[in-house]
């Protein structure tokens, strides 16, 4: 099997459909996403685009039985979606919508024109008057809510596409001033802000963040790219539960540089909070929590909302008098301090002085679903820490895990409710030099500075390149082929191994999930002609199987996996202890029971939605829809990979469980995750964990595409 070579970026056809070349769409961006884009009317394509995305999720969701409304047309097949309460045998007129295969998640989905774009012209009404006609009653506030989380994604949408440009342009122009930009944990910075531009694979209003209005998500967004101070409040010592090490790191302010009185060191401890939170949630978890008077609380919450509304973070006649609250009460900061980035999941930012510590933060917004908070619960800082400790026993003596790197995540301090904790994250050291990059930003495009239109004004231009495409260039030679089948073996000879021997299924999706890349020590030299996925020399040339040294003579720690936000894990607790024997916990160490199973079904449901689909299939489907490589070929290397990883665990009989539920199943699991996340109450889709609902299926593209010998 063989693949022609990649077309350059430049002749690919632009992934939004939109006219003109790179430098043309490049030359219309503003300065910065700090520059206020001019006024547009409404792009009525963005519209068109989301409303057939939902349409097709709730659809592959079979929300309300949306599916028995396919039909045969024409020797094809259409969806009669509803236009009102009711079917069209009622007299209740609908559309009938082209439908055409999918392949990734679903088995249909809406047609579209060979450029990507749907042929059918949809809006939001359209999608409300569908959602509204096949739910049930009962779903009523769930229906009203994705409503406005729809045009909640529609505006965040618009307001990317109106900055995006000056976001790519202020990351080509930090590239293009320091040769080291793209390394090290800085540079997984400019990754992720990267990542955030894309929608996710499979939520299709992911934009939508309730409780942001424009100028929040310009501020403190990741896609575009901003830096801000947090703000603190002082909380007793004697109510704060503390955990690892919280050694403050470098820039981590004192009581004076919050405008608070030195001496209140002596019985409180500096809690960092969002901005946001600090507007909206703040005052009332004070009081909630006994830190402070209710009333207090709500004319602090009232002032404390107009202050940002200035840009003045916290009123300061909002602080408490400490001489008059009491040691038991907390004392709000008046002044922010500690330059912050965020990362790709929002709520967890970056010191902008020491980009290799993060701190997670309790957001008062939803992602994902409008149940799926961005609170933090006291208990997932526990749990995250131990999964990470369990991670870390098991790598130390498995040298098949030596490619997984962990963040620590065992430093945090919380008091006692889901607004008032955070936690310290700290990278692995070592790393200043290699590529960083969320698996969330392979798809993304890369800025890169150049002459075009306009040359000798030094402007950086946007091209086409994907992030993938760069980092072959960087470290395999321009072999994407190369360099895609390594992270595949990475990815899969991890996550088999945790699943086999160790009974752990990590929910580390494109988010949580970074690749982490050196560069070969002999200068880098283009990839020969005709090299694609299978190049010349056929599929897999160039690249090394476990143990063997690769085609650059380069050792086996060239690609490694770094995952963080453990807290999403599931683990077979017999089989753990099996493993570790007196190191692995017991049940009661754990807060929240949801992370423990004794059903390797389970665990292969995570597996396949999360390693399998998100950091496997949707890169391939990316690719080929995006004029890579052909989607066969990345599907075999997929599957070659798997293989492989399942049977060199062979030994452990719950390998067997993958090869049956993934490579040979007729239909891969997959999440219900619009219908868990917003439309239907937790009373009634029974879903302990809306982030675990397997409410669909789809079809197994993995299971009948030809494959070379892995040998």
């Amino acid at each position: 099997m063989t693949v022609g070579p990649l077309r350059p970026a430049a002749d690919r056809p632009d992934p939004a459909g939109r006219p003109g070349t790179a430098a043309d769409r490049a030359d219309a961006g503003v300065a910065g996403p700090a520059a206020a884009a001019g006024p547009e009317p409404p792009d009525p394509e963005a519209e068109r685009v989301l409303a057939s995305r939902i349409v097709d999720t709730l659809l592959r969701e079979d929300y309300g039985g949306l599916s028995a409304r396919i039909r045969r047309r024409d020797g094809g097949a259409v969806l009669d979606l509803p236009a009102g309460r009711g079917t069209p045998a009622r007299g209740v007129p609908g559309r009938a919508l082209p439908l055409e295969p999918d392949g990734f998640l679903a088995d249909l989905r809406l047609l579209q024109a060979p450029e990507g774009q749907p042929v059918s012209a949809l809006t939001l009404d359209d999608v409300d008057a569908a959602v509204a006609a096949v739910s049930d009653p009962r779903d009523r506030d769930g229906v009203a809510a994705f409503a406005t989380e729809c045009r909640q994604a529609l505006a965040a949408i618009r307001l990317r596409a109106r900055h995006q440009p000056g976001t790519l342009r202020k990351i080509a122009g930090e590239w293009q001033a320091a040769p080291d930009a793209r390394s090290g944990p800085r540079g997984l910075l400019r990754y992720e802000a990267l990542a955030a531009l894309l929608p996710h694979p499979a939520y299709p209003t992911s934009e939508a963040r309730p409780g942001f209005s424009d100028e929040d998500a310009l501020r403190y967004a990741p896609e575009h790219y901003p830096r801000f101070a947090l703000c603190w409040v002082a909380v007793p010592r004697s109510r704060l539960a503390v955990a690892g090490r919280l050694a403050p790191p470098p820039g981590w302010p004192t009581m004076a540089e919050v405008g608070l009185p030195p001496a209140l060191a002596a019985t409180h401890e500096l809690l960092p909070v969002h901005p946001l939170t600090a507007r909206d949630q703040l005052g009332r978890a004070l009081a909630e929590a006994g830190l402070s008077d209710p009333a207090s609380a709500r004319h602090r919450g009232a002032r404390d909302r107009e202050a940002l509304d200035r840009r003045s973070p916290v009123a300061p006649s909002a602080v408490f008098d400490p001489r008059s609250s009491g040691a038991e009460r907390a004392v709000v900061a008046p002044v922010t301090s500690l330059q912050v980035i965020p990362t790709l999941s929002t709520r967890t930012v970056a010191l902008a002085g020491q980009p290799g510590t993060h701190v997670k933060l309790p957001l008062p917004t939803s992602t994902l679903g409008l149940l799926n908070r961005r609170s933090i619960g006291p208990g997932t800082l526990a749990d995250g820490a131990l999964v990470r400790a369990i991670l870390a026993t098991a790598g130390d003596g498995d040298p098949l895990l030596r490619g997984l790197l962990l963040a620590d995540e065992s430093s945090y301090a919380h008091a006692g409710h889901p607004y008032l904790g955070y936690l310290l994250r700290r990278l692995p050291g070592g790393l200043d030099r290699h590529r960083i990059v969320p698996v969330a930003a392979l798809l993304a495009p890369s800025p890169e500075a150049g002459q075009g239109r306009g040359a000798g004004s030094g402007r950086p231009l946007v091209t086409e390149e994907l992030v993938i495409e760069e980092l072959a260039r960087w470290a395999w030679r321009g072999d994407l082929a190369g360099l895609f089948t390594a992270y595949l073996r990475v990815l899969f000879g991890l996550q088999v191994r945790l699943f086999a021997r160790y009974g752990i299924a990590l929910e580390s999706h494109q988010q949580n999930a970074a690749l982490v890349l050196a560069q070969p020590a002999a200068p880098a030299r283009p990839a020969a002609a005709g090299t694609g996925i299978a190049g010349a020399a056929g599929l897999g040339a160039g690249i090394r199987h476990e143990g063997d040294a690769g085609a650059d003579g380069t050792d086996a720690d060239r690609v490694r996996l770094l995952v963080k936000d453990l807290d999403g894990a599931l683990i077979h607790l017999p089989r753990l202890t099996q493993a570790l024997g007196a190191a692995a916990p017991d049940d009661a160490a754990f807060a929240d029971p949801r992370l423990l199973t004794r059903s390797d079904d389970a665990l292969a449901d995570v597996f396949s939605t999360i390693t399998v689909h998100l950091c496997a299939g949707a890169l391939a489907f990316g690719l080929a829809r995006r004029g890579v490589a052909p989607l066969g070929d990345l599907l075999a290397l997929i599957r070659r990979e798997l293989t492989a990883a399942i049977d060199r665990h062979a030994a452990w009989p719950a390998a067997a469980v993958l090869r049956t539920r993934v490579l040979e199943a007729d239909r891969l699991t997959g999440k219900s995750m619009v219908t868990a996340g917003t439309l239907v109450a937790k009373s009634r889709t029974g879903a302990s964990d809306i982030n675990k609902f397997y409410g669909t299926h789809g079809p197994n593209y993995l299971k009948d595409v030809p494959m070379r010998s892995c040998r």
